[in-house]
């Protein structure tokens, strides 16, 4: 349904002012949550910002045969996060050290379920730290902005075969960390 409401959104090749604020409309919030499980609330506010400035800017671009808009702002959006790789890297590390994760406020309901997934999450984290990058945006646009492999393919400018490829891999690979963690835990201790 999105993706034929993107479609009629993108009647033309340059989004008009009503269609861009229907685009806004209709999924800032979804770039701000992929940005946000990415960098954190703080930079999202300011990433989202900018992902719809840098759209606005460049709509007279906007090719509707090339991907919906929300494919477009998400590609937007990752190029921008492209630019702060070096520091969601260093928190997937500090993260996968302390099993503290420094781009998630916690409350006290998160605290608990911290403290029993911690070991889980600092594994996962040090999976997704040692990932190249297109990886790691592949399998956040799957996880965190719910795309198909096509809207994947499309954000990335990848071909869906590297996608599904790349998710598979990297699937296996968080899989392995948690059920070494899981095993670790069952483990009798000496």
């Amino acid at each position: 349904m999105a993706m034929a409401d993107d479609k009629h959104i993108s009647g033309s090749s340059a989004l008009d002012g009503d269609a861009f604020i229907a685009l806004y409309d209709r999924h800032h919030r979804s770039v701000f949550a992929y940005i946000a499980r990415r960098h954190g609330s703080d930079a999202a506010e300011e990433l989202t910002a900018q992902t719809f400035t840098e759209a606005w800017a460049s709509r007279h671009r906007y090719d509707p045969d090339r991907g919906t808009p929300i494919v477009w702002c998400l590609g937007i959006a990752t190029n921008l996060m492209r630019k702060h790789e070096r520091a969601e890297v260093k928190n997937l590390r500090i993260l996968a050290s302390t099993g503290v994760d420094p781009v998630d406020p916690m409350d006290e309901a998160a605290l608990v379920a911290r403290v029993a997934a911690r070991d889980d999450l600092r594994s996962i984290a040090a999976v997704l730290a040692d990932m190249d990058r297109t990886t790691r945006d592949a399998i956040y646009l799957w996880a965190a902005a719910d795309l198909s492999y096509e809207e994947i393919a499309a954000t990335l400018s990848i071909r869906i075969g590297t996608v599904r490829s790349k998710l598979s891999r990297a699937r296996q690979k968080l899989s392995m960390a948690v059920d070494a963690t899981e095993t670790g835990r069952r483990a009798p201790h000496d």
